[in-house]
């Protein structure tokens, strides 16, 4: 709980003063020094302004004792992240907040959930397996609601979801198709056929896809269609096919992971001014981002030769070329995700989910 600690000197005596009085000044202390004092923070998350922060302080464990926690999620009603069904142990989609505690919104116990996100009311996520499944769940649970599932049996890989006031969009990284799934209908439409598409993020008036196969960044303007590509990349020892992406003010930001698994890359495009820019040194299997649209944090998931032990999370001050590493010497960071000033990551062996405060 957020509380104002007002400084009192001892020894202190003011005679015949009385207590109406006392209140008083009390008062104009507490409204002089009000500028000094951090606004409260969201409740739901439960976070102490007075010791999270960078660089100099430590992340504090937020959830722990989870199994294989990964893909990450945040806003004012909490986390929400993906854990991985292992032997005899249940995954799923969970949440987090500082009144309710842990709870278990979705059990998976034969598919492996890979994407999550949030929008006002849902927590949605997509599985991978024979039958890759995309599904929804209310943030305060209830019934989990299947929104398409393939029926194939080929084992698709649904993947990377993005939203606007109409629709949820998707990538299957199997079929090679983006789909988008209307909410007032609920119907589904496959929009357009990208090679090996990674990602699909909603960028202004955009729908924008990594396409790992084409080893681009594609524009299907807000319908589908025959694409525009913005950007190429080859895939070799210096540049990987894969990538993730995130946006914020008209610029799209995303990872290249490297087949020489040191030389990742983070990429930017401007929409305004078409231009793409390389933003980051080389970077180890940069596998996740997040923004706050303040800053952009991506997971370094670390090398084989230290047993990906030397795992990082770094940030960007938007705006800037200033990188920081949050958090470094990491074992196997996941995800990660970024709400009002902190920044929250997974640590997928030790089960747990971290934070740090960055600034708002």
């Amino acid at each position: 709980m957020f509380k104002a600690r007002i400084p009192l000197r001892d020894h202190v005596y003011v005679p015949f003063i009385s207590t109406h009085r006392v209140f008083l000044l009390l008062s104009i202390m507490i409204l002089g020094c009000a500028d000094s004092i951090p606004s409260p923070p969201p409740a739901d998350l439960g976070v102490d302004q007075f010791v999270d922060c960078v660089p100099n302080c430590e992340p504090k464990v937020v959830v722990e004792k989870q199994i294989l926690p990964c893909r990450l999620a945040a806003d004012e009603s909490g986390l929400y992240w993906t854990t991985k069904p292992y032997t005899d142990f249940t995954g799923g989609i969970s949440h987090w907040n500082a009144k309710d505690g842990v709870q278990l919104l979705a059990e998976e116990n034969t598919e492996i959930p890979l994407a999550i996100a949030l929008d006002d009311g849902f927590v949605y996520w997509t599985t991978s397996g024979k039958n890759g499944a995309i599904k929804r769940v209310p943030k305060n649970g209830g019934a989990v609601e299947i929104l398409a599932r393939d029926s194939s049996g080929e084992g698709n890989k649904p993947r990377a979801l993005a939203f606007d006031a109409q629709n949820v969009y998707w990538v299957d990284f199997s079929t090679g198709e983006l789909v988008a799934w209307n909410k007032q209908s609920k119907q589904m439409k496959v929009l357009a056929n990208p090679l090996g598409p990674s990602d699909v993020v909603k960028l202004d008036d955009e729908l924008l896809v990594v396409a790992q196969g084409w080893r681009a960044l594609l524009s299907y303007g807000q319908a589908g269609g025959d694409p525009e590509t913005l950007a190429q990349w080859k895939c070799d020892k210096m540049v990987g096919c894969s990538g993730h992406g995130v946006a914020s003010d008209s610029k799209l930001f995303w990872s290249l992971l490297a087949l020489d698994e040191k030389k990742g890359r983070i990429m930017r495009y401007d929409a305004q001014t078409k231009e793409v820019t390389e933003i980051s040194p080389r970077e180890t299997d940069p596998i996740s981002l997040a923004i706050d649209g303040q800053n952009l944090f991506w997971i370094s998931f670390g090398t084989s030769a230290t047993g990906r032990q030397d795992g990082a999370v770094r940030m960007l001050r938007l705006g800037t070329d200033e990188i920081t590493t949050v958090a470094s010497g990491l074992l196997e960071p996941c995800g990660v995700a970024a709400f009002d000033g902190f920044v929250y990551w997974t640590q997928r062996v030790e089960g747990k989910i971290m934070r740090l405060r960055v600034g708002r």
